[in-house]
């Protein structure tokens, strides 16, 4: 009786110290198909902090699915989400600069489809999502608890472990689950994001269409200096592949410099 109550107490006691703090590593690729590594850090399942673990600095590469020469903007603070039960708040590299800003988790709503299937060990069910310019189809199980998803995907009860985002052909996969008994990289990072002051979400819609307008105009006046010209698609993602929301009116705006 006293090995089963002690077996018992054991169980609860890890159950309790894992749903604590845990670390969840995963595979990212982007669509021009470069492959990292990117990092949930959940803390007491009342915070969290997301990390791509993009360690390129910007300049010029090669795309790895042809020979198109691509721009990268990156440094090694990378892109950052770090979300508690009320909001996310966003760091972005962009161009030379960076962006920081806050969302609320409240606009999160997914449509759950009713699909359902295996993902290595765990039974997992479909979920979409449309928000702020992007569609992400998600898969994630109720095998493990957790609110919190890479980016700003949270509120779903359990844990991701596929994402795809339609848009911008971005994938993040699940690799691995252990529990965090060293808090020094969360806590850099997130120390990171609280010394700055973080835009509303209405503050980075307007500041992201003035920066990317006056990119955009920058680049077609270079272009005619030489005697050349810059064409975009349509749907401006020369832009909006850089980060993770659209504002409303960015494409709009985009669209009219020509």
């Amino acid at each position: 009786m006293k090995k089963h109550i002690f077996i018992a107490i054991f169980i609860a006691f890890y159950s309790i110290t894992f749903s604590q703090n845990q670390k969840i590593e995963y595979s990212f690729q982007d669509k021009n198909n470069h492959k990292c590594t990117s990092t949930l850090y959940i803390i007491n399942n009342t915070e969290s902090l997301y990390r791509i673990n993009d360690e390129r600095e910007s300049g010029v590469d090669k795309n790895s699915n042809n020979d198109n020469m691509i721009y990268i903007y990156n440094d090694a603070i990378s892109t950052i989400s770090y979300s508690d039960r009320k909001k996310t708040i966003t760091r972005i590299p962009l161009y030379k600069n960076e962006i920081i800003y806050s969302d609320l988790n409240s606009k999160i709503k997914y449509k759950l489809t009713g699909k359902k299937k295996k993902i290595y060990t765990y039974n997992c069910q479909e979920a979409k999502l449309n928000l702020n310019g992007r569609k992400y189809n998600i898969w994630f199980t109720p095998d493990v608890e957790t609110n919190f998803g890479p980016f700003k995907i949270n509120n779903l009860p359990g844990l991701i472990i596929e994402l795809y985002e339609e848009t911008n052909k971005t994938k993040i996969t699940f690799k691995s689950i252990k529990k965090l008994t060293d808090l020094a990289e969360y806590n850099k990072y997130k120390k990171y994001i609280f010394s700055k002051t973080a835009l509303s979400y209405n503050e980075y819609e307007s500041k992201t269409v003035k920066v990317m307008t006056t990119k955009k105009s920058s680049m077609i006046s270079k272009a005619k200096e030489f005697g050349a010209t810059v064409n975009f698609s349509n749907d401006q993602s020369a832009f909006t592949e850089f980060i993770i929301d659209i504002p409303t009116n960015l494409v709009s705006e985009l669209q009219k410099i020509n």
